[in-house]
């Protein structure tokens, strides 16, 4: 940095207030970042348990139907049997 601050000809604090701005900067742009990104993770999630809530409704009613069809199918053999 003492360098840089001889090289731009500015003093050591006028330096240090400038990288120290830019640190902020940064934090502050990096922290809106992170909120977006976040904030789009969480639209995903909520979309996606949106989702699974109407695969396993469609998933529960398939099975239903193959269970009756196989309590079915018992019963028949039950049936057959018993002739």
């Amino acid at each position: 940095m003492n360098t840089a601050s001889k090289i731009l000809n500015l003093t050591q604090d006028d330096l240090d207030d400038i990288m120290s701005t830019t640190d902020e900067s940064f934090q502050a742009h990096s922290k809106h970042d992170n909120m977006d990104k976040n904030e789009k993770i969480r639209q995903k999630v909520s979309k996606l348990l949106a989702s699974q809530e109407e695969f396993s409704g469609k998933l529960l009613k398939i099975f239903s139907k193959k269970l009756d069809e196989i309590q079915a199918a018992d019963r028949d053999l039950a049936t057959m049997r018993n002739i």
